[in-house]
């Protein structure tokens, strides 16, 4: 009998953690496919990166849940929903990188975006046998020499993006002040509620981040993120 999956509301102590495992994790799958790549293996490889984006977006899925109390059922719902979506947590992985660097256009975030539904499809071809054209295919004979590119390319996306996210999110201290202190604060301001961020604190939100790229083009760093303005 295979285990019955969670659902239900959590607490701050599972978020803190759920944190913690989402980066280890998507650390080691990183380097699960770097190995995977140096002996040629190129369509595993491929889909342990875009597994590792999966991982990443977890954080922000966590991060929304934050915002939940123990009997909203309906957020609840919709957090697991968005939490077992695997092109919804990448595509939180695209928009999040837009807020945390100015250096990450909104062109090109919108661009892979539009292009999820294509690599989702890929990600298929590089783990599992099916018909092509007609024809049945297997993983390897898809995912050869010529894709080397294409899981370099998505490779080190994903080491530039866990060295981002883990900045972000692995301060435990930080987190937990965060999730403990910081989102109750924006609650009680009127920039918050059980869903998340309302419209008053998204445009607090917009400032900040306005100001904040402002501080850092002034100070030549525009490519280091700021995980105080989560």
């Amino acid at each position: 009998m295979s285990p019955r999956k969670y659902e239900g509301p959590l607490t701050h102590t599972m978020i803190l953690k759920g944190f913690q495992n989402c980066i280890q994790n998507a650390q080691e799958l990183c380097e699960e496919a770097e190995l995977l790549l140096n002996n040629k293996r190129y369509a595993r490889a491929y889909a342990l990166t875009l597994i590792c984006f999966e991982e990443i977006g977890k954080l922000l899925v966590f991060l929304g849940g934050a915002y939940h109390g123990p009997g909203d059922k309906v957020l609840w719902r919709k957090f697991w929903k968005r939490f077992r979506s695997h092109t919804l947590k990448r595509t939180r992985v695209s928009l999040m990188e837009m807020f945390s660097l100015s250096s990450t256009t909104a062109e090109r975030t919108f661009l892979e975006m539009k292009t999820e539904p294509e690599a989702e499809g890929l990600k298929q071809s590089a783990l599992y046998v099916d018909y092509i054209d007609d024809n049945i295919t297997c993983p390897s004979e898809l995912w050869g020499e010529r894709s080397r590119s294409l899981v370099e390319e998505s490779l080190k996306l994903a080491r530039n993006r866990l060295k981002l996210f883990s900045k972000q999110f692995g301060d435990s201290r930080e987190m937990e002040e965060y999730v403990t202190q910081r989102i109750p604060s924006m609650k009680r301001r009127g920039l918050a509620d059980s869903a998340g961020m309302n419209e008053r604190g998204r445009e607090w939100l917009d400032n900040q981040l306005r100001r904040t790229r402002e501080e850092v083009s002034t100070q030549g760093t525009s490519s280091e993120p700021n995980s105080k303005n989560l």
